[in-house]
């Protein structure tokens, strides 16, 4: 049986892939410091290095239009389907204190007499001032009163 022998066109390819791989390396870098699309571009870069590796043959002239083509779908797809898109509800009012809580609905955990009471929120307890209601009661959080207490009224269905 004899032993496989690397030709001189395998060396060839892999020193070509590898400087695709190598340019995808230093795009993640650029995207650790300069965050911008390159993160995309880097992928586009692997995915070129990596089909370079296994179909030799593709001209400098081809590697790069498919590196264009893959840059340009990925860009694409990130802008169609990712960007923009909040990671979670909370996320949309991350700079705006209690007011975030504005028009979010609770049930009231300890009577409102005589203007005053509590109710539960996300796990967690809190002052509100509105009409007196009794336990149980679904209430909306209208207001925020010096940033302490929350504003309720009932809330009808």
């Amino acid at each position: 049986m004899a032993i496989p022998s690397i030709t001189l066109g395998t060396m060839l390819t892999v020193d070509i892939a590898k400087w695709w791989w190598i340019a995808g390396f230093f795009l993640l870098l650029m995207e650790l410091y300069l965050p911008t699309i390159s993160f995309w571009l880097a992928g586009a870069a692997f995915a070129t290095g990596t089909i370079i590796f296994f179909i030799p043959n593709i001209s400098l002239g081809g590697q790069i239009v498919l590196f264009s083509i893959i840059s340009a779908v990925s860009i694409f797809a990130w802008q169609r389907f990712f960007s923009g898109q909040p990671n979670s509800n909370l996320s949309n009012h991350l700079n705006e204190g209690l007011g975030g809580y504005v028009g979010r609905k609770a049930c009231v955990t300890e009577a409102i007499v005589h203007g005053s009471g509590q109710i539960k929120l996300d796990g967690v307890p809190w002052h509100v001032t509105g009409v007196d209601c009794p336990v149980d009661t679904l209430v909306q959080i209208i207001g925020v009163d010096n940033n302490m207490t929350f504003k309720v009224r009932r809330f009808e269905k």
